[in-house]
């Protein structure tokens, strides 16, 4: 077995060296043809240095058009995001109207907590004759609310 391996491995390094030889050969040639390959001659009608003007505009126009697509989608996500913001603002004074009367009732009740309640519900007559003897006075405190 081992005999076998060692001469596969004799027999097939020499092969796999000469195909990767073909391989380096054939990239270097296609390098060089890509390097020596002449450039195309300008026109000698016009300058090279110069760019064509139609196409110049062109490209003005193209960009311009651009520009013009992208301020709209601007514009429109802005009235979005500012609509979107006057909910918000509205949302917010409501709800902080409704904070504001829900402090103004926490108020009067811990206001009406501190008032120690009866100890019995006043009597119509007692009330009456409260009513009686505060009237001579001019009291009418009794009577009032």
């Amino acid at each position: 077995m081992e005999k076998t391996l060692l001469y596969q491995f004799l027999i097939d390094v020499p092969r796999a060296a000469a195909i990767w030889s073909v391989l380096l050969v054939l990239a270097l040639g296609v390098l060089t043809v890509l390097v020596a390959r002449p450039e195309p001659a300008p026109s000698p009608d016009r300058d090279p240095d110069l760019p064509d003007e139609d196409a110049a505009a062109a490209d003005l126009r193209r960009y311009a058009g651009e520009v013009a697509v992208a301020a709209a989608g601007a514009a429109q996500n802005a009235a979005r995001r500012r609509e979107a913001w006057q909910r918000a603002q509205a949302e917010l004074d409501r709800a902080w109207a409704a904070y504001d009367e829900a402090e103004t009732a926490a108020r009067r009740l811990a206001a009406a907590g501190a008032l120690p309640a009866p100890g019995t519900p006043p009597h119509p007559r007692r009330v009456r004759r409260q009513g009686t003897l505060a009237a001579p006075r001019r009291d009418d405190g009794v009577l009032a609310g």
